[in-house]
């Protein structure tokens, strides 16, 4: 089938609106854009971007006003490197359909173009939360260098935040409180909690008193736990089985790109259409470079909750 030059003009009137719509879809609401800060500085075509990893030492100490005896401090830098690695597919139109806009009015669906836009939006929420098993990399939730939480046992035998009482709930989230600190000297406040689904539910819908009241077990939880700097109380279905062995996992984190960051130098990009046989396509794809922690101890896991 050849197109005169004016049909050509349309279709790719055409195809140019399509891809502006697209563009301007709303991002599917998904979880990891705001669960993790993003890497600032990473340029779009690299092939991979490098960050460092910093553990400073040494102590101040008391001196005199004549002392020459300074302690001096160090910092342990090391430099770590992620490769930037794309994500595609594709949408298109037939020949047919095109001509069938053409000469009969018929609309195009935009259907196809709209799912290329979720699934990749899709893409990039799992990467970045859990990685590529594929490209042998982790990601947010499930990194092996992550401490882990020696998560207290409840008098039913159990981990799970559902089978506690209130007082086992509390010393549950104060061990993943206490971790973090103990990891990093005490010079870190985590401030974020993420749940699973189940764990949250039951925090969220469950009343503080078996009798009832204004309070549920999260907002008493909220209220105990501000001032040690826990604001943010999150549910994270990918963490449903995010643990060792597929079990539940909770995380616990500052959130700041000095302790974990994302790289995404492309969210979403479509090229112009290609010719392919009586087809058209529309190429689209993402450029994602992984997850960094750059002061690992300042995060915890806790499974079975």
């Amino acid at each position: 089938m050849v197109f005169q030059d004016n049909e050509l003009n349309r279709i790719s009137r055409l195809f140019n609106q399509i891809i502006v719509e697209t563009y301007g879809l709303e991002r599917e609401s998904l979880d990891a854009l705001s669960f993790i800060p993003a890497q600032v500085g990473v340029g779009p075509w690299l092939r991979s971007w490098s960050y460092k990893i910093v553990n400073e030492m040494g102590v101040a100490k008391l001196i005199s006003d004549y002392t020459e005896d300074f302690p001096p401090v160090s910092r342990g830098i090391e430099l770590k490197t992620n490769e930037i690695r794309e994500y595609g597919l594709s949408y298109g139109y037939s020949e047919f359909e095109l001509m069938q806009w053409l000469t009969a009015g018929i609309d195009l669906s935009r259907d196809e173009a709209d799912t290329a836009r979720r699934k990749i939006d899709e893409k990039v929420d799992e990467v970045l939360f859990v990685g590529d098993t594929e490209a042998n990399t982790t990601g947010f939730l499930n990194n092996p260098n992550v401490p882990l939480v020696v998560v207290p046992v409840g008098a039913s035998g159990d981990t799970a935040i559902k089978t506690k009482t209130l007082n086992e709930i509390i010393a549950t989230f104060q061990a993943m409180i206490d971790t973090v600190r103990t990891n990093t000297h005490r010079t870190v406040k985590p401030d974020t909690v993420l749940l699973p689904h189940d764990a949250f539910v039951y925090l969220s819908t469950t009343p503080k008193d078996e009798k009832g009241g204004d309070l549920t077990i999260l907002e008493y939880l909220e209220k105990i736990f501000k001032g040690q700097g826990i604001t943010n109380w999150r549910e994270c279905s990918k963490l449903d089985s995010a643990g060792t062995d597929g079990v539940t996992r909770a995380m616990i984190y500052k959130y700041s790109p000095s302790v974990v960051t994302r790289c995404l130098p492309i969210p979403f990009k479509q090229e112009e259409p290609q010719k392919d046989a009586l087809h058209y396509k529309v190429p689209c794809y993402t450029r994602i470079g992984g997850v960094a922690f750059k002061n690992i101890n300042a995060v915890a896991y806790a499974d079975g909750l």
